[in-house]
């Protein structure tokens, strides 16, 4: 009895090592099946990582429109006040006789030039205007006078200095424009 319960657990044993060699297929089959879940899965992640990255770079992009807009409106405020400055320098006429009244003068040139070089930093820069051709991407015509004897559109006078930013227009110049048409 003892060597046939030997000789059945022989058997038993080769055919339960029959079995895996059987199931060597079947997990060949979930191991290539794993194998593209796997690629799947990593694909898809290298894909919203890229979403990710998009999405971080068009949020920096609107995050300096934003500030870019919120600083355009800092300067539009600065130019009016360099225009009322401006407007009193040229007011101020010509009292040198007086210390006092030229220690104030050159005060007053002294705050208009820091504002300028303060506006020149952050990249604004003047529009030059007067005896240049129209361009209405620069120019506003405020006024159109008949001058013969001068080329047509040519800018003859400028009421209000205008003004770029990063290349774009902070604000046009108004000028007066010779229109012999």
């Amino acid at each position: 009895i003892n060597i046939m319960n030997k000789n059945k657990d022989i058997i038993d044993n080769q055919s339960t090592k029959s079995t895996p060699i059987q199931n060597t297929d079947i997990n060949n089959n979930n191991i290539e099946e794993l194998k593209k879940q796997c690629e799947e899965y990593l694909n898809n992640w290298h894909t919203e990582k890229a979403n990710f990255l998009n999405y971080q770079q068009n949020e920096k992009e609107r995050f300096e429109h934003f500030a870019n807009l919120q600083k355009m409106s800092f300067i539009e405020d600065l130019l009016n006040i360099m225009d009322s400055f401006e407007l009193s320098l040229n007011a101020l006429g010509n009292n040198d006789n007086d210390p006092k009244w030229k220690q104030m003068k050159e005060g007053f040139y002294l705050i208009y030039s820091q504002l300028d070089n303060f506006l020149k930093k952050q990249g604004v820069v003047k529009i030059e205007a007067l005896n240049q051709q129209f361009n209405p991407k620069m120019h506003e015509a405020i006024e159109v006078q008949t001058d013969p004897n001068k080329e047509d559109g040519l800018i003859i006078e400028e009421f209000q200095k205008g003004y770029l930013y990063k290349d774009m227009v902070l604000r046009p110049s108004k000028v007066k424009v010779i229109n012999n048409k």
